[in-house]
């Protein structure tokens, strides 16, 4: 069979955007880590089952630019969401996102190299044991996907 979808999971993610929290249902192919998905995601992200910000009900489907996107929440249950590099440290940081909110929390860098150089790549920024901060929201999570192209600045604690 020509075109065939690959065989996908559904996963049901909070993503922060500039308009607020966005819930909705992500698929991505089966054995594919959640950070590779979002870092190669097309321009507009398809979620279906969607509860938007200020909506009382949700919507079947809604298609939401990446870079719009300033970080993911996968359920506590979701296990692929990054593949391990090899030897890793976990530095401890900050970083200040748009609409007055930060994040705290671990990022796995490989041995040997500084938290600086580590997030000049562009690739997804995976922090564990994160707490996020902003307007009427302190909460506290396993693991968060930053973009780093979105982080305003960061701390290394």
């Amino acid at each position: 069979m020509l075109n065939q979808a690959p065989d996908q999971r559904a996963i049901v993610v909070r993503i922060l955007t500039s308009a607020g929290f966005i819930e909705g249902t992500l698929r991505v192919p089966r054995r594919t880590c959640l950070a590779d998905a979002w870092d190669h995601a097309p321009d507009f992200v398809p979620l279906t089952d969607v509860q938007l910000p200020g909506l009382p009900t949700r919507v079947p489907f809604f298609a939401i630019r990446r870079h719009e996107m300033l970080l993911l929440i996968p359920p506590t249950d979701e296990t692929l969401i990054v593949l391990p590099r090899g030897q890793e440290v976990d530095h401890a940081m900050s970083a200040l996102l748009p609409g007055q909110y930060a994040i705290g929390g671990t990022v796995a860098v490989l041995h040997d190299v500084r938290l600086t150089d580590h997030l000049r790549r562009p690739s997804t920024l995976v922090l564990k044991d994160a707490t996020l901060i902003g307007p009427g929201l302190n909460e506290r999570h396993a693991v968060v996907l930053v973009d780093p192209q979105r982080v305003i600045g960061i701390s290394e604690q």
